[in-house]
């Protein structure tokens, strides 16, 4: 519902401007100089700032948080403190105009409005820097498909208000009136407000012609300038690459970027190592001259549907390399929305509910911050260390360490150089400064010698994979409130410190027992043995107070077991078993019940019952099912939510082996997966269990699977998805691969299947296997030459080229014939200038039990008339043996 709309005066264009572009020339806080460097003008020092995109005042956020009877102004409140609490300091957003505007191009004050005017004023009051991007073009209807917003360019759509030119005087008035409009919460214009620093004009354009483009441009950037506004102007240089020199050539001061290295919407979590295809950010008019002069900014950016922690300070680190001084990631959800990531699904970014991810962000910032701009590194993996950053793809680990601050992503092993030098600690899990068993992010902070603010967030627990098609009925996230004990290893504070509770209803207080404190969600003041702090709840250290805390309530509301089985496993070798245990209340404990293979002479070690009696004869139900009689139970052992188990090689011989979690609480219990009440061994237990496959280690490895894992597959453009067709053997399927026009771009249509989650328990095996097997067909009469390669932990593929004729059959690929080939970045990233291709470039020799994902690959070693062609192939599956 809009609020009482009243039209803001249009402002008056013309020579009468000129001269409150002069004084407001004086106000402007950011200029560009002619080496394209964005600078503040009270200081002259280079600008240097990291954030986020975050949209709560517009489009579905708004609707969602009305929805849910949140107030816009209770969630930006908690968002803004989170954002702060990350270190950022930057903010970008594009404006949806259709929701503030009116169809002849005037700003409408509305409710999108005031909430953008008090995003604004919050984001302001904990030192965050602006751009803004006024025009989006498009309507707010995403996801949920709910339309609104009356504004003018609804009758034109993104193209038409381009290069019709009917739209362009509309689009002059709202570009006046926004950067003219007057916060209601600061008092000051967006022309006029020292914390913006920019403008850029529209979001994400889409140009073909030289002329139009340039007279667009400056169309706009004359009507922001007739307003008296100086700030720098830009406009975004990713999109429209065939009419690059006319952004060069037009009268704006920078440019704006964006990059999504693994695509968007994969519709699943993405896995591997996304690292060598974030060796630099190559802009392909970099060199031009004029370019040279503009500003550089990354307006978005994000490892879409990767749930890992590894890879933002990479994407830093290269942003500074190509020069860029402003970078705000795509995009921060909002508190409330969080849990069920409906905003974006393709992105997930939320201090609560994925606290490594922002972890990570946060160690970006401080990335970007420190390399210097322009500074080139060595090619990966020697750029995973980088002015005190270290990222470990293995380790899903990006850390901090330097001898002020010690920032980490996830448990670590790493020792800071000088731990009492320390100002500032931030992390997940263990550390040797840090042992702690939650699920949460902490942050530990220096006030003053001796007295130091902890933070701790409550634990976040992943009940499903948050990147699949989303639902506000269903929560990927869950938040647990528990009490976990809390070791810290600070010289500063010794090993008796106080512990007192500084946010509303935290009365915790104590003293620590050998380092030693329990601890629940909240903000704690620690102060060493003998020293007298004067920090009190209401005093601001830094953009923060001290009192302040906010965190979700606790969502757990039932039993919940998260756990991926193994679909095989060596026999005759330890497994371990994990998994995550989350209850509302107490859990006294958690078994593991296996049924374990058996021989055939073990199965048939039974009474026989009297062939001849009739039913009904005796006084027992009859002996079941040997398994249902005999099953063997493990406990297993806490380590906060986690729980794990070894189940002993001795005990796990060749068959199937089928097991459950039964999670004890209250004297009554629950098993898992099926989450029925009661035991496996009760008579009446209906559940399904799990099950691995247990085989000799000289068993074939199964990598892929086409009836299973079709729906896994990292496709090479989200806009085509490979179908499912019968195979050979009834009840047996096959995913048909189509290849069309290889003859332009890249010369490649591949596929990519993450098998390292599937084969865990068959690492060892891989060192004595021999070949690759590919068993499928060409999808017509033509034979089809195809390239199948292993991709490795450190993304370098080795491959081999087979020709799969017209009929089914098996194609062996010996492991000594594999070569190192090109392995493509799929899916593909945006822009579309980024490098397709990764080789390293003095490739180690295979080592196959370093394999990750199989590659499957139409295009290689083509001829130029083979190309040109439509090509087919089925494939039912791929294994090692």
């Amino acid at each position: 519902m809009k609020t009482s709309a009243c039209v803001l005066p249009a402002l008056l264009l013309g020579a009468a401007c000129l001269g409150t572009a002069r004084a407001s020339e004086a106000r402007a806080s950011a200029w560009v100089d002619d080496t394209g460097t964005l600078r503040w003008t009270a200081t002259g020092d280079e600008i240097v700032q990291f954030g986020v995109n975050y949209t709560a005042p517009f489009a579905f956020s708004y609707r969602a948080h009305t929805q849910l009877g949140v107030p816009i102004t209770t969630a930006i409140d908690a968002d803004t403190y989170h954002l702060a609490r990350m270190g950022l300091d930057a903010f970008r957003v594009h404006v949806w105009d259709r929701q503030i505007s009116d169809d002849a191009g005037n700003v409408v004050a509305n409710e999108h409005l005031a909430a953008f005017d008090y995003l604004i004023h919050r984001l302001e009051q904990r030192g965050f820097k602006i751009v803004l991007t006024p025009m989006y073009f498009g309507d707010a209807s995403y996801p949920d498909g709910v339309s609104s917003g009356e504004g003018f360019s609804r009758h034109y759509g993104k193209r038409g208000c381009l290069e019709d030119r009917t739209s362009w005087p509309l689009q002059e008035r709202y570009l006046a009136q926004f950067v003219g409009h007057v916060n209601l919460q600061t008092g000051k214009a967006l022309k006029d407000d020292p914390n913006v620093i920019g403008f850029e004009i529209c979001n994400e354009p889409g140009h073909f012609d030289y002329g139009p483009t340039v007279e667009y441009i400056n169309t706009m950037v004359g009507a922001i300038r007739s307003t008296g506004c100086a700030k720098p102007l830009f406009y975004n240089m990713s999109h429209g690459l065939p009419v690059a020199q006319a952004y060069l050539d037009s009268n704006i001061q920078g440019g704006t970027f964006q990059w999504y290295p693994s695509g968007l919407v994969a519709g699943h979590e993405q896995w591997g190592n996304f690292l060598p295809y974030l060796e630099d950010y190559p802009i392909p008019f970099a060199d031009n001259p004029r370019f040279k002069t503009k500003a550089k900014i990354a307006y978005e950016f994000d490892t879409a549907d990767i749930g890992r922690t590894y890879l933002y300070p990479a994407i830093a680190r290269s942003f500074r390399t190509a020069g860029f001084q402003f970078a705000t990631q795509f995009a921060y959800d909002p508190l409330y929305l969080a849990p069920y990531n409906t905003e974006y699904q393709t992105h997930f970014m939320n201090l609560a509910y994925a606290p490594q991810k922002a972890l990570s962000l946060k160690i970006a910032a401080e990335a970007f911050r420190r390399v210097p701009r322009f500074k080139h590194y060595a090619a990966y993996p020697a750029d995973t260390e980088f002015e005190g950053i270290h990222l470990r793809y293995a380790d899903d680990l990006a850390e901090l360490v330097t001898d002020t601050k010690f920032f980490y992503t996830n448990p670590t092993a790493t020792v800071p150089p000088s731990p009492d030098k320390l100002q500032q600690v931030a992390g997940y899990g263990n550390s040797p400064v840090v042992r702690y068993p939650g699920q949460g992010a902490y942050f530990l902070d220096r006030l003053s010698d001796g007295v130091w603010r902890l933070e701790v967030m409550p634990d976040a627990i992943w009940v499903s994979d948050p990147f699949a098609k989303a639902s506000p009925q269903k929560q990927v996230s869950r938040i647990g409130w528990n009490d976990w004990p809390m070791q810290i290893e600070l010289p500063d504070l010794g090993s008796g410190f106080s512990v007192t509770g500084l946010n509303a209803g935290n009365d915790g207080r104590g003293q620590a027992d050998d380092r030693t404190v329990n601890v629940r969600p909240g903000a704690y003041l620690l102060v060493r043995s003998g020293v007298t702090s004067h920090w009190t709840a209401s005093d601001r250290w830094n953009n923060l107070m001290l009192s302040e805390f906010v965190a979700p309530p606790s969502s757990i509301d039932r039993d919940y077991v998260v756990h991926q089985p193994l679909p095989e496993a060596a026999a005759g070798r330890d497994l371990r078993i994990t998994a995550t245990v989350a209850a509302p209340g107490p859990i006294e404990r958690v078994t593991l019940v296996a049924y374990l293979p058996r021989s055939p002479a073990e199965a048939d070690a039974r009474p026989r019952p009297n062939p001849r009696q009739q039913p009904g004869g005796g006084f027992t139900p009859g002996i079941g099912s040997p398994e249902s009689l005999q099953p063997t139970e493990f406990p297993m052992q806490p380590d906060g939510l986690k729980y794990s188990v070894t189940l002993p090689g001795s005990e796990l011989r060749a068959g199937p082996l089928r097991y459950f979690i039964v999670v004890w609480r209250g004297g009554e219990s629950v098993t898992f997966p099926s989450e029925v009440a009661g035991q496996p061994t009760d008579w009446d237990f209906t559940g399904q269990p799990w099950k691995t496959r247990l085989g000799p280690a000289t068993a074939p490895i199964l990598l892929f699977n086409a009836a299973t894992d079709e729906s896994q597959i990292t496709y090479q453009d989200r806009a085509i998805r490979y179908g499912l067709v019968p195979a050979d053997q009834p009840g047996s399927l096959a995913l048909r691969m189509l290849a069309e026009r290889l003859d332009l771009g890249d010369h490649d249509e591949s596929f990519r299947f993450f098998f390292k989650n599937h084969t865990a328990g068959r690492t060892a095996d891989f060192a004595t296997a021999r070949h690759l097997v590919f068993y499928g067909r060409s999808g017509d009469e033509r034979p089809c030459p195809v390239q199948i390669a292993v991709v490795t932990s450190d993304g370098a593929a080795y491959g081999a080229r087979i020709t799969v004729g017209p009929e089914y059959g098996r194609h062996d690929i010996a492991v000594d014939a594999l070569a190192p080939v090109p392995s493509p970045n799929i899916p593909y990233g945006y822009p579309v200038f980024l490098r397709h291709w990764y080789a390293p470039a003095d490739p180690a020799p295979l080592d196959l039990t370093r394999a990750e994902s199989i590659l499957v690959s139409i295009g290689p070693g083509l001829s130029a008339d083979e190309l040109a062609h439509r090509h087919e192939v089925d494939i039912q599956r791929i294994w090692a043996e």
